[in-house]
């Protein structure tokens, strides 16, 4: 068409239009297969790179609220406004850059381009700081879909251990027609050491300390004890027998 703007000349050996006469050149050169792949790696570490870097700019814009001078109700909204991102999506690219922000090395890696935006989304699911590292390493040799899979495993897995320990818990209450009150409750191990001092062992009873060759106890000899009463000037037939239950 007479007066349109002209595009630049595709490159040789790269698509030059949209029709089924491509190559329209066939004494073009071809650009290598290998070369060609090459290039669809490196465009897709530098897509990887650049969505991390997207991520941590809407983590920054989320926490210093920059959504509410436009009056919307949140970050996602914002994002489905001014970027044209679904909502669906812009939900979940703000649940990313929030994870992101805590998980350094998932982070490095994603910013680094060594880690793609699926495998990233996935593993916000489940990483913590103090496992993210080892989830890393593992999912670093699978596929987007294979570390997807693993991810809902792990989250089945986890969702039931947390089904069955609630399940083990129970706490029951009985009152007596005295007024009493009788709790019985039974814990997990850790919260159990929470309830329990010691780190949940019960603390041993106290034991008696043996009688001194005088006839007195070594509590009585300390400066708090009760005075004892006086001694008969009598002799004394001998050191008292040990109160029952105490070690002689």
């Amino acid at each position: 068409m007479a007066g349109s703007p002209a595009g630049p000349a595709p490159a040789p050996g790269s698509p030059g239009g949209t029709g089924p006469g491509w190559p329209q050149d066939p004494d073009a050169p071809l650009v290598p297969l290998e070369r060609l792949e090459e290039r669809i790696c490196e465009l897709a570490a530098h897509l990887a790179a650049g969505t991390c870097r997207f991520l941590q700019l809407v983590a920054e814009f989320d926490a210093r609220r920059g959504w509410a001078c436009w009056d919307l109700p949140s970050c996602a909204a914002w994002l489905a406004w001014k970027c044209q991102v679904a909502p669906g999506t812009a939900r979940e690219q703000v649940r990313v850059a929030r994870a992101l922000a805590g998980l350094p090395v998932i982070c490095s890696e994603f910013s680094a381009g060594r880690m793609s935006y699926a495998k990233a989304r996935a593993l916000t699911r489940i990483a913590t700081p103090a496992t993210e590292a080892g989830l890393a390493e593992i999912a670093g040799p699978m596929t987007a879909a294979q570390c997807e899979r693993f991810v809902a495993a792990h989250r089945t897995a986890s969702d039931a251990d947390e089904l069955a320990s609630r399940a083990a818990r129970r706490v029951s209450v009985h009152v007596g027609e005295d007024g009493s009150v009788a709790i019985s409750a039974r814990l997990p191990a850790a919260g159990g050491a929470v309830v329990l001092p010691g780190g949940g062992t019960a603390a041993p009873p106290p034991r008696c300390a043996a009688p001194s060759a005088s006839g007195t106890t070594a509590a009585a000899s300390s400066p708090a004890a009760t005075p004892a009463a006086p001694t008969s000037t009598t002799s004394s037939p001998g050191p008292k027998a040990a109160p029952p239950g105490c070690a002689a």
